[in-house]
C-alpha cells in the first residue's frame, strides 16, 4: 500500500528546518523548479507538501499549490472561473522511472503525485472553495507536454487566459475541468 511507502507532509518552516538535507539533495533536473524549491518555496505565496520516501527518508517530489482563475471570454464579457494552479511540481530523478502500485494499478511516482493533487482538490478544496478547474504553466519540453496530455489536461484556447505566474515565461498553459 502506498502509505506504508510515501510520507506526506506540508512544507512549513519546521519542515524546512528538520528535513533540510534532505532538499538539499532534491534533483529534478530542472535548475529553476531545484532552486525555487531548495532556496524559496516558503517565498511563492503558496502551500506545497512533500512526498517523502518512508524507508530512506529522502524527497520523491513536492508539489505548490495557489488559487488562480480562468478568464474566458464570452461575447463582450469576460468571465472569471475559479481554479487552483499547480505551481510548481519536481519529481526527484532518482524516482522519475520508479513505479509503484496505487488503486490496483502501476504508476510511476510522477503520476501517483498529480493523482494526489487532484484527489486533494476535488475530495478537500473543491468542497470548500467551489473550485472549477486545475490549470498549470508546463516547462515546453515535449516530454512534460505529452505527461500533461496523459494526465488529462487541455491547452486553453484563444479566448481564454490565465493570470501569469511568477514562473510562467516561456511555459505553456494547460487546465483540466475537475
Amino acid at each position: 500500500m502506498w502509505k506504508d511507502r510515501i510520507k506526506i507532509t506540508k512544507i512549513d518552516s519546521n519542515f524546512i528546518s528538520k528535513n533540510y538535507p534532505a532538499i538539499a539533495q532534491f534533483d529534478c533536473r530542472d535548475d529553476a523548479i531545484n532552486g525555487i524549491f531548495k532556496k524559496h518555496i516558503k517565498q511563492i505565496h503558496s502551500v506545497s507538501y512533500a512526498f517523502i520516501d518512508s524507508v530512506s527518508g529522502k524527497i520523491i517530489s513536492f508539489v505548490s499549490l495557489c488559487s488562480s482563475a480562468i478568464q474566458r471570454q464570452k461575447d463582450d464579457s469576460l468571465h472569471s472561473l475559479p481554479a487552483i494552479e499547480l505551481k510548481l511540481f519536481g519529481v526527484d530523478k532518482n524516482y522519475q522511472h520508479e513505479v509503484m502500485t496505487y488503486e490496483n494499478k502501476q504508476v510511476k511516482f510522477s503520476e501517483f503525485t498529480f493523482m494526489w493533487v487532484l484527489a486533494f482538490i476535488n475530495n478537500v478544496l473543491k468542497e470548500y472553495i467551489g473550485v472549477e478547474y486545475l490549470i498549470l504553466f508546463s516547462v515546453p519540453q515535449n516530454n512534460t507536454l505529452k505527461f500533461y496530455e496523459k494526465m488529462g489536461m487541455s491547452y486553453l484556447t484563444d479566448d481564454e487566459r490565465v493570470y501569469n505566474s511568477d514562473f510562467s515565461d516561456g511555459c505553456v498553459p494547460m487546465y483540466l475541468e475537475l
